[in-house]
């Protein structure tokens, strides 16, 4: 109560109060994610300027205005920059799933972060970084089919059929609309996770529209 009195007192006489000070932690730790920011930006842009295996620490310290030191503070090599790159995109897709409106299937928020992070999937699709991205990826929409087997949301497979192998098929098909979704700016999300769920649940006679 007496420092808001003070605070009073002093604008009474034309003194402005000090204003509070921001922890130290705060601007280090904010001024590591805009460093971070400016690396993953920039290894982004010259990935779809010139691919990654020409691109030095170099060219993605100039791009982002930063030291190399400053780029050795943060990242090894330039793989673990991209692969930093990827993890972010799989941790805004995973957030998309947890906040995604009842009943609405997965692959639609999962294409629309892929429409909106465009040149981020391009460059994990196309399998730069010697496919570490790629992986990466690939590994979270597996591990979602997978608990989709165990939570019963997916029937489970014959005993003469491989779990593993059917979990790898369903990913490689959602990856691939994520290809061809990302290309087409007239492809409706829902409409296309629709007619995949259908080719994924039921196969291709009930997605190209055969109801017999």
């Amino acid at each position: 109560m007496r420092g808001a009195v003070l605070s009073g007192d002093l604008a009474a006489v034309g003194v402005e109060p000090v204003a509070a000070i921001e922890p130290v932690e705060q601007v280090a730790d904010r001024r590591v994610r805009r460093t971070r920011r400016a690396l993953q930006q920039a290894i982004v842009e010259l990935v779809i300027e010139r691919g990654f295996g020409p691109l030095t620490v170099d060219d993605v310290t100039a791009r982002a205005d930063v030291t190399r030191a400053t780029f050795y503070k943060h990242y090894a090599n330039k793989d673990e920059l991209l692969a930093d790159v990827a993890e972010g995109f799989a941790t805004d897709v995973i957030a998309a799933f947890e906040h995604r409106p009842a009943g609405t299937s997965r692959l639609v928020p999962l294409l629309e972060e892929a429409r909106k992070a465009r040149d981020v999937t391009r460059i994990i699709l196309s399998g730069e970084g010697n496919g570490v991205a790629l992986r990466r990826f690939a590994g979270i929409v597996e591990q979602v089919f997978r608990d989709d087997l165990r939570s019963g949301r997916l029937t489970p497979p014959p005993d003469d059929v491989d779990a593993d192998l059917l979990v790898g098929l369903r990913a490689a098909q959602v990856l691939a609309t994520t290809s061809w979704f990302i290309e087409r700016d007239d492809a409706d999300a829902e409409g296309t996770a629709r007619t995949v769920t259908r080719l994924l649940d039921r196969g291709w006679p009930s997605a190209a529209g055969d109801q017999r």
